[in-house]
């Protein structure tokens, strides 16, 4: 509010000082304000954004310039009215006095002369109103200023305005015309033609309230509103005895309920309160009646807001939709008897004005009471209903409450049944039927992924299907509760979709079915089978019906479903390649079947081959997303920022939406944990790991990555019992030696990686993904050890597998790593330039998908290479291109190579800067540490030096593709640093470390290992320097 004040100020800053707010209303704000140009304090009333915008500038103003042209002394005029900023405000005197609604808070009933002196006052204003067809239709105690014992009214201008320029348009605003307690009955009724005796009818009960304390008619709106449309007022002489008989005579005629039988004009209300000779001209008031036609149209008025506030508590507090029903019901009911009620009223009204005995059973006293015992008997019914269904009894007893299941209870879906003509009804029935149950609180269903795992260990075969059968002996060993299982069945031209609980004893807990009257309606029939199962639960109606449609959530085409099916079908039985054709199909039926393009992404990303195509599945998926269950949508939105931005923290607010809604989600405990992994912050992301491990033990996945994280915090015997259970568990995998190998190189035991790197070789062998992996990581694993002539071997056959599988990004970006760590250890810019040359001339840039095209890391190898002004040249191409891989991986690699680049043009400060931005959030934690330290070395800075490679040597590390060219270098120069300190004990350490490291290298290396072994054993006996060097 403080903001709105300020533009206010700013707007209006030539004109008036906005000093405070002084209230607020239903559709303005008002401030008390300085009136530059007559130095004078006035009230600026600021009309609700919503409202103005409703209403329209133009005619507003012309209207409320009409409205400022009252000139009578119990009218507050308005100065002063306008636009500014996109406000729209009117200017009226400041009142040094209070309203008649602060007096009434005050002293709840006034003095009878008081009280008659302010509805004098106020009719005299009226009548002069209405005299000019100026009708104020919102008289209520907060609009009658009070001051100098003088009443006037106010806001003439906005009333007039409003229905003027828009009042039609008000239902949009949340917003009305008039106040409840204070409405005629045609205001009430929502009649448009409304006169000055629509004033006299609000002043009237305005004047009750003075008198009485409270208004005429109290209670709920729906209540006000039934009672200024049939309901005769209390007489005030009850409530306050001391009322003279001619004043409540006058105030009856003015609530009367027929318009007609009011004062008109108001001047003579004013006259009949007046005390003296002059009240003698008021005659008696004739009975109220309400018309059968006034009835019909308040009953249908009052019908509609019954059912409006039914409809949203079974939307907002989750009742049972019969209850909708039911209030239907009783409105249908009443509706008789208000007309009956109506035409009983009339007729006693005739038979007492002839002095005629009154009879009927009907009056409106019985009939409101009537109506409001039967839906206060509805809401007693539902309530006692409600309350017996969460404790577990009666009808409305649901799976959980009585005990059946537990909440967030882990069931497996098994297949359904086909038994229709069209043989992937079954299949399409089931993948329906989980995506309906994902969207549940209640329950979860076991992943298919998962399902398979623990068949494979069961050594049971799914490959044919999950049959009731499969189903319920991975539930037992597993320990869950049951199955749900079902049929699709044909009757004539219709199918019936049927869905069971069977709980692992054999009891069925839950039978429910559905009818589809065509193929194409089975969609629709599935949706409302899930929603039935996930009521009988236990879950809210209120989160059930919070749910999207089956049809908005999937497809509207049963040939894409169908498809789509059977793409999931060949994904959980690890064919990838069916997979994605299937699923290709399923969205050239639907382009915008969100769920196909989000699988297509995954498995893509999955493999990391072929960036464009996963990158192009994601953005379809996130475009489309809308399309997507709540939880999909968020891993939707993961996925889009994971392959194409890169934004972590977007990652992980989606993921943690993910949790609040299903805590033990392990798709996003395992990426969450990947996340942090990637921000070096790998006790949290060991956490993560471990509660996914923990929540799904037949996940390779969480195996690895655990074992992996425990080993970056040198835990290196809880890392191994984790390796040795992902084992134990999946002994053929070959991630498990990956793993191994892995764990190795973190613990630095680089021998035993090779070992383990040649025995995943040896057992993949014709798998070309992974024999592409093994011969890459081995050949990394030579190069780290100084053996280069079989790291070029090794690495050969992995580029040859790159080009034969025609994923030729792939073969640049190894390539390119292959080419720093040769540049850094054989010091040949030459060939290393060449190799990038002949990989580029195979595979030119121009020919592969923008996405494809690793720019940045071929311009940090062409950098790193001696060769800068290709690399800038790739670079400007890169920036140039708005279709290359601008996500945040990638362009941190950029900000690396533009170090390198800088350091070969021997410009430090340049190249400090873009390493730092190379390392911040960099995935790679060690990638940034020996860049940095060479540009230390080339400034002369050797203490920043020592910190780059004692960070970079002491931080476990499984980057070997980057750590071979780096190394072993690092040892020698911390060794050289320390010996010029005369550190001996230090320089020894770092020397033994490198000849370790290089104990078998090739002879290319012995200058450096001869070097090595003579200084470290020259300061065995005393510290001495020496000029041991690299590049």
């Amino acid at each position: 509010m403080e903001e709105l004040q300020q533009r206010l100020t700013a707007a209006l800053s030539e004109r008036y000082t906005v000093l405070r707010e002084l209230g607020r209303g239903g559709m303005a704000t008002v401030y008390l304000a300085e009136d530059l140009k007559h130095s004078r304090k006035v009230a600026i009333k600021v009309l609700k954004p919503e409202l103005a915008s409703a209403l329209g500038t133009e005619r507003f103003l012309r209207e409320i310039e009409i409205s400022a042209g009252l000139d009578h002394p119990h009218i507050l005029p308005v100065y002063d009215s306008g636009e500014a900023g996109g406000f729209l405000y009117y200017v009226m005197p400041n009142v040094e006095g209070e309203s008649l609604r602060d007096r009434l808070d005050r002293e709840k009933q006034l003095p009878l002369d008081d009280a008659l002196q302010i509805a004098r006052e106020v009719a005299d204003a009226l009548s002069y109103a209405h005299s000019r067809e100026v009708v104020h239709r919102d008289i209520k105690p907060a609009n009658i200023m009070l001051a100098g014992g003088h009443a006037r009214v106010a806001d003439f201008g906005i009333a007039r305005a409003i229905r003027a320029a828009g009042g039609e348009r008000l239902t949009g605003t949340g917003m009305s015309i008039g106040t409840p307690l204070y409405m005629s009955p045609e205001q009430a009724a929502g009649s448009a033609d409304l006169d000055g005796r629509s004033d006299l009818y609000s002043l009237g009960c305005v004047l009750f309230e003075c008198l009485a304390g409270k208004a005429p008619f109290t209670g709920s709106l729906e209540s006000v509103v039934h009672q200024h449309l049939a309901a005769d007022p209390p007489n005030i002489t009850t409530l306050r005895p001391a009322v003279p008989a001619e004043v409540a005579s006058a105030l009856m005629r003015a609530l009367a309920k027929t318009p007609a039988d009011r004062f008109s004009p108001a001047a003579n209300f004013a006259e009949a309160l007046r005390p003296g000779p002059s009240s003698t001209g008021v005659v008696p008031t004739p009975r109220s009646t309400v018309s059968p036609a006034l009835a019909a149209g308040a009953f249908g008025i009052a019908g509609l807001l019954v059912l409006g506030v039914v409809y949203l508590l079974v939307l907002q507090i989750g009742l049972p939709t019969w209850v909708f029903g039911a209030a239907i019901g009783l409105l249908l009911i009443g509706f008789p008897l208000v007309l009956a009620t109506a035409f009983q009223e009339q007729k006693r009204a005739k038979d007492l004005e002839q002095d005629a005995e009154a009879s009927g059973f009907f009056t409106w006293r019985r009939t409101l009471s009537g109506g409001g015992l039967a839906f206060g008997g509805l809401a007693v019914i539902t309530t006692v209903l409600a309350a017996a269904g969460a404790i577990g009894i009666g009808p409305s007893a649901t799976l959980i409450t009585s005990g059946e299941m537990e909440d967030r209870e882990r069931l497996i879906l098994a297949d359904f049944e086909n038994r229709t003509s069209e043989s992937t009804h079954g299949t399409t029935v089931t993948e329906l039927m989980r995506i309906g149950l994902s969207q549940s609180t209640a329950i979860s269903t076991m992943d298919p992924l998962q399902l398979a795992r623990t068949l494979q260990l069961m050594r049971r075969d799914g490959s044919e299907g999950i049959t009731e059968e499969v189903a319920m002996a991975a539930a037992e060993r597993e320990g869950l509760k049951g199955i749900i299982t079902g049929e699709v069945s044909e009757i004539g031209s219709q199918l019936t979709v049927s869905a069971r609980l069977v709980a692992t004893d054999g009891e069925i807990l839950l039978a429910e079915t559905e009818l589809a009257a065509s193929p194409e309606a089975l969609v629709d029939a599935t949706d409302r089978l899930s929603d039935r199962m996930r009521e009988r639960f236990g879950e809210s109606l209120r989160d059930i019906r919070a749910g999207r449609p089956l049809e908005r959530v999937t497809t509207g085409s049963m040939r894409a479903m169908r498809v789509f099916s059977q793409g999931l079908e060949a994904w959980n039985q690890g064919d990838q390649t069916r997979a994605l054709q299937l699923l290709g199909e399923a969205i050239a039926e639907d382009s915008m079947f969100a769920m196909a393009h989000r699988k297509t992404a995954i498995i893509l990303s999955n493999e990391g081959e072929q960036r464009a195509r996963a990158v192009e599945a994601a953005t379809k998926a996130y475009e489309y997303r809308d399309r997507l269950t709540e939880r999909e949508r968020y891993l939707v939105t993961a996925a889009y920022h994971s392959v194409v931005t890169g934004n972590r923290d977007l990652q992980i607010s989606a993921y943690r939406n993910v949790l609040d809604m299903y805590p033990d989600d392990t798709y996003a405990l395992n990426n969450l944990g990947v996340i942090y992994g990637q921000l070096r912050d790998f006790e949290r992301s060991s956490d993560y790991y471990a509660e996914a491990l923990n929540v799904d033990g037949t996940n390779r996945l969480y195996y690895s990555n655990l074992s992996g994280a425990l080993a970056r915090q040198r835990q290196w015997d809880s890392a191994t019992v984790i390796a040795e259970l992902f084992q134990e568990r999946f002994p053929t995998n070959p991630e498990v030696k990956l793993a191994f190998v892995l764990n190795a190189a973190y613990e630095q035991q680089y021998d035993s990686a090779q070992v383990l790197a040649q025995a995943l070789l040896d057992d993949q062998r014709g798998t070309v993904f992974w024999e592409a992996i093994a011969y890459e990581w081995w050949g990394h694993l030579d190069a780290l050890q100084g053996q280069m002539a079989s790291a070029r071997n090794r690495w050969e056959r992995a580029f040859q597998i790159s080009t034969d599988r025609g994923i030729r990004g792939t073969y640049l970006l190894r390539m390119a790593r292959r080419v720093v760590a040769e540049r850094l250890l054989l010091d040949d810019p030459e060939h290393a330039s060449g190799l990038l040359d002949d990989a580029l001339t195979l595979h030119p840039l121009e020919e592969l998908a923008p996405l494809d095209r690793p720019y940045t890391h071929l311009a940090f190898a062409y950098a790193a290479s001696g060769k800068p002004s290709k690399a800038r040249d790739l670079l400007a191409e890169y920036e140039e291109n708005p279709e290359a891989d601008h996500a945040e991986e990638a362009e941190q690699w950029a900000d690396g190579a533009r170090g390198v680049i800088a350091l070969a043009e021997d410009r430090p400060e340049e190249a400090l800067d873009a390493f730092r931005r190379f390392d911040d959030g960099n995935a790679c934690a060690t990638c940034a540490y020996p860049w940095l330290a060479r540009t230390f070395d080339s400034m002369g800075q050797q203490d920043s030096v020592q910190v780059m490679y004692e960070r970079f040597t002491d931080l476990p590390s499984a980057d070997l593709w980057y750590d071979a060219g780096h190394l072993a270098y690092a040892y020698l120069r911390l060794a050289e640093i320390h010996q010029g300190r005369g550190e001996a004990p230090e320089a020894i350490q770092y020397y033994t470390r490198f000849l370790d490291l290089w104990e078998d290298a090739d002879s290319d290396f012995a200058p450096w290992i001869e070097a090595a072994r003579t200084a470290r054993d020259g300061l065995s006996v005393e510290p001495v320097g020496s000029g041991v060097g690299g590049s």
